[in-house]
């Protein structure tokens, strides 16, 4: 790692740290669940008290993970934290539900993990690289700590990893995340249970979402996209996964209808345009290759909406990255 100092500085805050609450995103995913859990196996290790807090519905795609039990819907009763560790989140403002925890930022050590180049640093103590996931950024951390990986531990960031690199698809990935998923495989990871578990144990929901948005696809110049009503119960399948395999495309998008009134929309590119700052029009952000927004308003004008946006930049050089 190339932040010896914040690690330094971690390390004392949690040595020092009594209860530590875990967050991340909304609408989390394998990365953010696999980390959180990674992290609530070796704080325990290491005899420091943990809550994990996602205000989100899990579905089953997670069960796999050992450990899951730890994850909370429900706000701690307690109120006595010193600690905050934020995983995976570029914002404090992409936690759910924060509000309802009424934390005292002022008199808590905020620990900030993540990998998204538009992390704002929002922690006392930041650790922020460009890597492929937090799951391999955690097992740096743990390795530099010269804390042990157990085989729980190895499991949850071996998933993290698979999930944020497309199962090693992406161009997140570099041969140290190769090196990392070697280790945890030495450390009894698992890794073929995993990748049968992520990706060969759909529900029939996934087999319908797949459906549904194969039929809705349309198919523009330099892009596609698809939406999914919320009549459509959410499956475990990556739908905008299917869709940016498309030939002759740029960008592909995924406009999912939420229970709450919502609209959700996933974001992939397989150029040099950025749907990063394309989703920072709109409030979202994420990676330049792989981004997420979540706006209020209905289906039909947001997909125009969007769309037209998109067709107006494509061809400014301001959105492209080197």
């Amino acid at each position: 790692m190339s932040d010896h100092r914040n690690l330094q500085d971690l390390n004392h805050h949690l040595l020092n740290a009594s209860r530590v609450l875990i967050l991340t995103h909304q609408q989390p995913d394998l990365d953010a669940i696999g980390s959180a859990l990674s992290w609530s196996h070796q704080l325990t290790a290491q005899g420091i008290s943990s809550y994990i807090f996602v205000a989100d519905t899990l579905y089953n795609q997670f069960d796999f993970l050992p450990g899951l039990s730890a994850v909370q819907k429900n706000p701690p009763k307690f109120k006595d934290f010193d600690t905050l560790l934020v995983l995976d989140c570029s914002t404090l403002l992409r936690v759910k539900n924060i509000d309802s925890l009424k934390l005292d930022l002022n008199n808590m050590t905020v620990i900030n993990i993540d990998h998204h180049t538009d992390n704002t640093f929002f922690g006392n103590v930041n650790l922020v690289e460009d890597i492929s996931s937090v799951g391999e950024l955690s097992f740096l951390i743990f390795s530099e700590l010269k804390w042990t990986i157990t085989p729980d531990i190895a499991m949850c960031l071996y998933a993290a990893i698979l999930f944020d690199t497309g199962c090693f698809t992406n161009t997140n990935v570099s041969p140290q995340t190769f090196r990392v998923c070697a280790q945890l495989v030495e450390a009894n990871a698992r890794a073929h249970y995993v990748t049968e578990q992520m990706y060969e144990s759909y529900s029939q929901a996934s087999y319908d979402t797949l459906r549904v948005g194969l039929e809705r696809l349309q198919v523009r110049k330099d892009y596609a996209f698809t939406s999914v009503p919320k009549e459509v119960r959410e499956g475990d399948i990556k739908l905008i996964e299917f869709i940016r395999k498309l030939s002759g495309i740029q960008v592909a998008l995924v406009f999912r209808e939420m229970e709450n009134g919502s609209i959700k929309v996933s974001l992939r590119s397989k150029s040099t345009f950025s749907v990063s700052k394309f989703a920072a029009l709109f409030g979202g952000g994420g990676h330049h290759r792989a981004s997420g927004i979540i706006v209020e308003g209905l289906l039909k004008e947001t997909m125009e909406q969007m769309c037209k946006k998109l067709e107006d930049v494509l061809p400014d050089p301001n959105f492209y990255v080197a």
